[in-house]
């Protein structure tokens, strides 16, 4: 789990998330509003966004071909600008799991979801990630753990574990 996450408000826009993904070499991050996590903003998300804003200038033109009229100014605005508002384009509802749960179970949420990412949650208040590289490596490393011979008494018989 990583635990210094690095996040949005939900009030963040296109150009904001981009350049958080870019500076912190993530590929994703929660977005928070009031502090307690609402949604997913991704790569996926952005670049969904962008094939959104192809469409819709395809749809201006022909609109404009096909009618001759101006379309609404606040359509064109929002149509041309990079200041769409993450809460528009983010993943809800949020998954998230407890601090107690196990690796075993994240991952079944991430398949049945079809996620790559999980929040730990804390009373509805984001305190870290799992991620599906998280899950690799604790898999990794339960797998490379050396094999523990459990302590043996004198007459042979098996200490049990505390």
């Amino acid at each position: 789990m990583t635990t210094d996450v690095a996040f949005v408000e939900s009030d963040a826009t296109m150009r904001d998330v981009a350049r958080l993904l870019i500076e912190k070499s993530i590929s994703a991050a929660p977005v928070l509003e009031a502090g307690k996590p609402v949604g997913m903003i991704s790569e996926g998300d952005l670049a969904a966004a962008n094939e959104l804003r192809r469409k819709e200038r395809a749809q201006w033109w022909l609109a404009q071909l096909a009618e001759g009229e101006p379309l609404d100014e606040k359509f064109l605005a929002a149509a041309w600008s990079d200041n769409r508002c993450v809460r528009e384009l983010m993943s809800h509802p949020v998954i998230a799991v407890a601090e107690t749960a196990e690796v075993e179970e994240i991952a079944r949420l991430m398949e049945a979801h079809k996620i790559k990412r999980v929040l730990v949650c804390d009373d509805g208040r984001m305190v870290g990630i799992v991620t599906r590289a998280d899950i690799v490596r604790a898999i990794a490393a339960e797998l490379e753990a050396p094999f523990r011979t459990p302590p043996v008494t004198e007459q042979g018989r098996v200490v049990a574990a505390d």
